[in-house]
C-alpha cells in the first residue's frame, strides 16, 4: 500500500506501508523498510530461527518516484507473491523488482 499526500506548492510526500503478520510498518523514501532473518540495527526480523532468511535479505524502497523491492542478499534469491496466486517470482541478488 502506498499513499501521495500534498504539502502545498506542489510537493509530493511519498510514503507506504508493508504489512507483516498483522503489523503495519511505515516507509518513506528517506528511510526504506529493511527485514532479514532476526532484529537488528535498522532490520524487522521475520524468524530468527530460519537460517534459510539472510542476515538482511531485502528492503522496500523508493527512488525516482517509484516503489521497489530490493534483494539485499549476497547468497539467496527472494521468491516474490504478488498475491494473485499466480508463479513465485524469482528476484537474484542485488537485483530489484518494481
Amino acid at each position: 500500500m502506498y499513499r501521495l499526500s500534498g504539502r502545498g506548492r506542489g510537493e509530493v510526500t511519498l510514503a507506504a506501508a508493508v504489512l507483516i503478520a498483522g503489523e503495519e510498518f511505515a516507509v518513506s523514501p528517506e528511510r526504506p523498510f529493511v527485514f532479514g532473518r532476526a532484529d537488528a540495527d535498522d532490520v524487522i526480523g521475520l524468524d530468527a530461527s530460519d537460517m534459510g532468511i539472510s542476515a538482511v535479505a531485502g528492503s522496500v524502497e523508493c527512488a525516482w518516484g517509484l516503489w521497489m523491492v530490493l534483494n539485499r542478499s549476497r547468497k539467496r534469491p527472494l521468491l516474490l507473491d504478488d498475491g494473485g496466486g499466480g508463479v513465485l517470482q524469482r528476484l537474484d541478488c542485488g537485483h530489484r523488482h518494481a
